[in-house]
């Protein structure tokens, strides 16, 4: 080895102009490839690629409920009196601040629950593809439906809802469907429910003791370290700010927070 070493010295000793360019040529051949270098922060890069770790990547990246950050909107005090007006009302500014500040940089979207417009178109597509949702058993809840005494008594209750102060917003449903027969392929949306402990209030998931809100995002990626900690530190920043001197605080919880620790 020792003998290489000597030969090397003598040679650019010997040829001291070519050995310059020639070392000139190789410092710039490398810095040229290295600045092509693009460099991803992704967790998953560490594991080793085989056929099985790139399908379980593949889940991690594209199932729709495991890429969502949730958010939960509580009240410090366990044991205080809960009032779910207070935390919508934060919930609100907060994803206003979540939208206005980190919407499309860092998150995809910010999820709401359905208003009364997404209600209704919800409610106006199962009722125009009425038979399609039904079963043999419904037809004998629509025979009943259809009878005499039944008509009566659903045109008796439409009456009633019509003239009290809930009219001018059911109106428009009972007007389109006054024996309330979309209601038998609404009834098979509750098989897909996920609890019975929530429900909505004010555009906002609230637990039904009205001490917690949901609010959930898509952050743009679940994998992205470099990208989640930037997020992280923003997200850290508007929850600090809008709960200064509050008794609520702001958790959350998801993949993009998991992988970054």
């Amino acid at each position: 080895m020792s003998t290489f070493f000597l030969f090397l010295y003598k040679l650019v000793s010997r040829f001291k102009l070519i050995s310059v360019l020639l070392l000139l040529i190789v410092l710039g051949g490398s810095g040229y490839y290295a600045s092509k270098l693009n460099f991803a922060e992704d967790i998953s890069s560490a594991l080793p690629m085989n056929e099985k770790i790139g399908k379980m990547n593949f889940v991690f990246e594209n199932a729709k409920l495991l890429e969502k950050l949730v958010f939960n909107i509580h009240f410090t005090d366990t044991s205080g009196v809960s009032d779910a007006n207070e935390l919508t009302g934060l919930a609100a500014d907060f994803t206003q601040k979540l939208e206005d500040d980190l919407v499309p940089d860092y998150f995809k979207s910010i999820d709401r629950a359905p208003g009364r417009n997404e209600m209704q178109d919800m409610f106006l597509f199962f009722q125009d593809n009425l038979p399609l949702f039904l079963q043999t058993a419904d037809y004998d809840s629509l025979e009943t439906k259809i009878s005499i005494e039944s008509v009566k008594t659903a045109m008796d209750a439409n009456y009633k809802m019509l003239i009290s102060p809930v009219g001018f917003a059911t109106k428009k449903t009972i007007l389109s469907d006054p024996l309330h027969l979309t209601n038998i392929a609404l009834e098979k949306l509750k098989a897909f429910s996920l609890s019975e402990d929530f429900t909505l209030q004010d555009g906002f998931i609230v637990s039904k003791d009205g001490r917690n809100v949901l609010v959930l995002a898509t952050p743009l990626s679940n994998s992205d370290t470099k990208l989640n900690k930037e997020l992280f530190a923003k997200v850290d920043s508007i929850i600090a700010e809008l709960t200064v001197n509050s008794n609520i605080e702001v958790s959350y919880f998801g993949t993009s927070a998991v992988a970054l620790g």
